[in-house]
């Protein structure tokens, strides 16, 4: 992989990111920082980081494609979107509990490769500010 000034960016972007975010939001940060691309450079690299398996895609039920740094537990990880604020958040499950809730065990004919699981509800910040 190519480390370039846009690449490093990116991954530094994504490092800092509480939450998976997309690339108009990546963008803005990089303009934010005085670098200025066309915005195939920044869908090229994102692509050269999955293609790396440093970077992951979610797609959320708005159609838009959120990215975040790769973690080790990805398979066991989900995201709550906030109905209000509409940020992402991260939740991870425990694998005996996936595997109950996709009704799995040691005798399954199957081996779940990709799921794709997402929560709405409220988040912290906004649930105090209606209360």
């Amino acid at each position: 992989m190519y480390n370039t000034k846009l690449n490093k960016f990116i991954v530094s972007a994504l490092e800092k990111s509480e939450s998976a975010i997309s690339v108009p939001e990546i963008v803005g940060l990089a303009s934010e920082a005085g670098l200025n691309y066309n915005i195939s450079s920044f869908y090229r690299q994102l692509h050269k980081l999955m293609q790396d398996n440093l970077v992951s895609e979610y797609k959320f039920s708005d159609g838009v494609g959120k990215f975040e740094i790769k973690k080790e537990n990805s398979h066991n990880h989900f995201h709550l979107i906030c109905q209000s604020c509409k940020k992402n958040f991260c939740i991870n499950v425990e694998k005996d509990i996936l595997n109950k809730l996709l009704n799995l065990d040691d005798n399954s004919n199957v081996i779940v490769k990709k799921v794709n699981l997402e929560f709405e509800g409220i988040c912290k910040n906004c649930s105090a500010s209606v209360i």
